[in-house]
């Protein structure tokens, strides 16, 4: 298992595009730590869509603005339902704010 300091893809400020397979709607997402994110992940776009949202990997224009981020926590519980994704390396989702906290 590798620790969150030896994870081989730093992807820090490289965007990515996720798009709803069934309402069509997409979220631009900025990877704002080193980490791994989801091929898929439920549709976070539209109220009640059902959807799952597919990765452009990370294939898209530099210039766009982001408007969820992929982060790691300071801390998590080990209850938590992430914890075995954060613990391996993986990033959580959320979207960007003013507030950060």
């Amino acid at each position: 298992m590798k620790s969150k300091d030896s994870i081989d893809d730093d992807r820090r400020g490289n965007k990515n595009i996720y798009t709803c397979d069934i309402c069509g709607c997409i979220i631009v997402t900025v990877d704002s730590d080193r980490g791994v994110t989801p091929m898929f992940l439920a549709c976070k776009s539209t109220t009640n869509c059902r959807g799952t949202m597919t990765s452009a990997m990370y294939l898209v224009d530099p210039g766009l603005n982001p408007t969820w981020e992929w982060y790691r926590p300071d801390s998590i519980a080990k209850d938590d339902v992430a914890y075995n994704h954060v613990v391996r390396g993986g990033l959580l989702l959320r979207e960007i704010t003013d507030d950060k906290s």
